[in-house]
């Protein structure tokens, strides 16, 4: 089976890197006054983050949101049609709720679609003796015991479609797909994400700072 590497991908209403937002377990009274990166969030214990309030609001500095999918450190935020994407193909969902996305210019809402905070299960992420094909593969541990990736191939005995890898280095971490996920995904008309195949994908230099576009840019 063929596998892709999920990267992030720069569109009008997806931004790429951090996302420059905050995530409340209510929609606060004045969105304009939030400080972004200045709020130590209540969900900052990722740890013990296993469920989601209702209620919850997403504010946001950009004008527009329409990407299908970005995460923050701890869990994901998903547009509904990617959700039931996953969902369709068996991904190991914890917890999902629907939140509020407004602009922290203004108290509306700034996307027709409907977005939910999600967490992904212990069980998406496969170990990397299950998921890995390490003869066929090239890779390293760094200095905190994470594996590094030059180039991955994935185990023939995988069954899964949509996958993540435990205990990847930060910049390598994302999603982990198969060909027929790609062909739903693409159907359905993905916003802000890319499918690039595991025989030429470009992992980036985990001691760099530069953003080259080439190379994966990790989704989880």
């Amino acid at each position: 089976m063929k596998y892709y590497a999920v990267t992030q991908k720069k569109e009008r209403g997806c931004p790429i890197g951090y996302l420059n937002a905050v995530l409340y377990d209510h929609c606060p009274e004045h969105p304009e006054s939030i400080q972004h990166g200045m709020v130590y969030p209540w969900y900052a214990d990722k740890k013990n983050l296993k469920s989601f309030p209702s209620g919850m609001c997403l504010v946001v500095k950009e004008k527009l949101i329409d990407f299908s999918i970005r995460s923050d450190a701890s869990h994901q935020y998903l547009r509904e049609d990617f959700l039931h994407l996953l969902q369709d193909f068996g991904a190991g969902i914890q917890d999902f709720k629907e939140i509020l996305v407004v602009s922290s210019a203004h108290k509306d809402e700034i996307t027709e679609a409907r977005y939910f905070a999600s967490i992904f299960s212990r069980e998406f992420y496969l170990s990397e003796s299950a998921a890995i094909d390490f003869p066929a593969s090239d890779l390293e541990k760094d200095e905190f015991d994470f594996l590094a990736l030059k180039k991955l191939k994935i185990n023939k005995d995988v069954e899964a479609d949509v996958f993540g890898i435990q205990n990847l280095e930060p910049k390598h971490n994302t999603i982990i797909c198969s060909e027929r996920f790609v062909v739903a995904a693409n159907k359905l008309g993905v916003k802000g994400v890319d499918f690039v195949d595991l025989d030429v994908a470009k992992w980036p230099d985990v001691n760099s700072f530069s953003y080259d576009p080439k190379e994966i840019l990790a989704i989880l």
